[in-house]
């Protein structure tokens, strides 16, 4: 454990094992809450292309049709904090729920073909 807190932070092992037990937690609850670029640059992909999605969907819909909310993929630092700003009705998917779907489509009711 040691080892994988210091590459993914870069602090030298001996550097971590001086610190007391308490510190370490926090070093590594925030190495586990860390989410790299790629991670939010494919969050961020994910909801886009959903919006394009949704708005293909509405001007192919019939009038009245019923649209889903956007996509809002769960970030690490959204987990433990109240989402006052979050869309309300929002589904919200983590990446490895996308994956666990394997591009199935979803049937849309009012959709036409």
């Amino acid at each position: 454990m040691i080892a994988d807190v210091s590459v993914a932070t870069g602090i030298s092992p001996r550097e971590l094992l001086a610190l007391d037990a308490s510190m370490f937690d926090e070093v590594l609850q925030a190495v586990e809450r860390r989410w790299s670029p790629e991670l939010e640059l494919s969050a961020s992909l994910l909801e886009v292309v959903h919006a394009h999605f949704l708005n293909f969907v509405r001007v192919h819909s019939k009038k009245g049709a019923t649209i889903p909310k956007p996509l809002q993929v769960t970030r690490p630092w959204m987990r433990d904090v109240e989402e006052e700003d979050a869309r309300e009705d929002a589904p919200v998917v983590s990446l490895s729920d996308v994956a666990k779907l394997g591009g199935a489509g979803v049937a849309l009711k009012g959709v036409q073909r």
